[in-house]
């Protein structure tokens, strides 16, 4: 979000041109890692396929918030789409390795 927000003419440019794509498989890239981590974090003894699944669920629906936040020109504060995304993560992650290992 900081590098987004430092670089927003660069990002909102590259994701108004061709290379859009680019852009959107590098942000996937780095929500699968994040997530990745948490779940590392949360539940290093977590099977590497359940993990992987998770990372690539919400990795793709974060990267596609983000998406969603450049197409809205950034309008909503870097605040904001943190808690709001803190409120869709809210311990579903917990909950799903939990309940699926």
């Amino acid at each position: 979000m900081n590098y987004i927000y430092a670089n927003r003419k660069f990002c909102l440019n590259t994701f108004k041109s061709t290379n859009r794509d680019l852009l959107e498989h590098f942000l996937y890239r780095l929500a699968f890692d994040m997530v990745a981590g948490v779940v590392t974090d949360l539940h290093p003894e977590c099977p590497q396929n359940l993990s992987d699944e998770i990372s690539n669920f919400y990795g793709r629906a974060l990267s596609s918030q983000v998406v969603q936040w450049l197409i809205s020109d950034m309008r909503e504060s870097k605040q904001e789409f943190r808690s709001r995304m803190g409120r869709m993560l809210s311990g579903t992650i917990d909950h799903i390795i939990k309940h699926n290992s």
